[in-house]
């Protein structure tokens, strides 16, 4: 969350609406009070020195600095950063439309005809065009706009990390009967897979479905047994993630959902190989393979 704020602040190119999304998850319910319904006053994209964009920087900046100071205070709060394939083509167009229109119109006077309302509209067009455009591209999603299964996924992968933690410190045990440990790897794999199934399905979403997650997918366990089985299933889980996307891509009908899907498989296919390679440098090794 920290990185994610520290990126937007210095980012000269900054959506406001970002920084409103980081505004209203991190900032103290009495600021909020405060300073909400003023920021969320604006109807379209604000220049970098409007009053509004400047005190949001404000708000922002104080909140990255009580996170540096106290991070567990906001260590249950969540900002999901996404890359959205808005699909506004046909909203692009009539705007294009209308803009061709006018100025067709303009044309067609003689100087003197022409006034400042035609080139006040036609410059209030212009930027409603680029507003329209800019849509597309890097997004903070407020948490509680989440749809609900996605954010059920997100409340999921919290209560299983813990959950790991505990198995993880059980398995170490050396006097553990082999039956129990082997019960506790089991259980282990499962929540494993389950949060890597739980980050895949989260990616679909934000890359195609309804708006590519940037969140770090969990590590694998220091226990080489256990490091084996999670990776086992991982490699299954990514084949029929592969498999689903290329179906997907197949039969999407709009080119952001074909693009998006083309691009899990690419992310996909690098995982894959990856841990291939380091099963098969295991195998080797465990052969006496050089």
């Amino acid at each position: 969350m920290q990185q994610i704020i520290k990126n937007w602040l210095s980012d000269p190119k900054r959506k406001y609406a970002d920084g409103l999304a980081i505004f209203k998850t991190a900032a103290a319910p009495e600021i909020k009070k405060k300073y909400a319904e003023f920021l969320s006053s604006v109807t379209q994209e604000p220049k970098q020195f409007d009053l509004h964009f400047g005190m949001l920087i404000n708000k922002v900046s104080d909140i990255e600095r009580k996170i540096a100071l106290n991070p567990d205070a906001f260590k249950d709060m969540k900002l999901v950063l996404s890359s959205i394939p808005i699909d506004n083509s046909t909203e692009i167009a009539a705007k294009e439309s209308e803009i061709e229109e006018l100025k067709a119109k303009l044309e067609t006077l003689a100087e003197n005809e022409k006034d400042a309302a035609a080139d006040s509209i036609l410059s209030q067009l212009q930027q409603e065009l680029e507003a329209l455009k800019e849509q597309r591209g890097i997004q903070i999603v407020h948490y509680d706009n989440l749809p609900a299964e996605i954010k059920a996924l997100y409340d999921r992968v919290k209560i299983i990390t813990p959950l790991m933690a505990s198995l993880h410190a059980d398995i170490s045990v050396e006097s553990l009967a082999v039956a129990t440990r082997t019960k506790l790897i089991k259980q282990l794999v499962d929540l494993d897979d389950e949060r890597r199934a739980a980050w895949d399905a989260i990616d679909e979403w934000s890359e195609g479905k309804n708006v590519e997650s940037k969140t770090e997918l969990p590590v694998y366990s220091d226990n080489e047994v256990v490091k084996g089985a999670e990776m086992a299933r991982r490699i299954i889980r990514l084949k029929e993630n592969i498999s689903r996307s290329q179906e997907a891509a197949d039969k999407a009908e709009r080119e952001t959902i074909k693009a998006s899907a083309l691009t899990r498989i690419e992310k996909y296919n690098a995982e894959l190989a990856a841990l291939e390679a380091i099963v098969n440098k295991t195998a080797d090794d465990n052969t006496g393979v050089q």
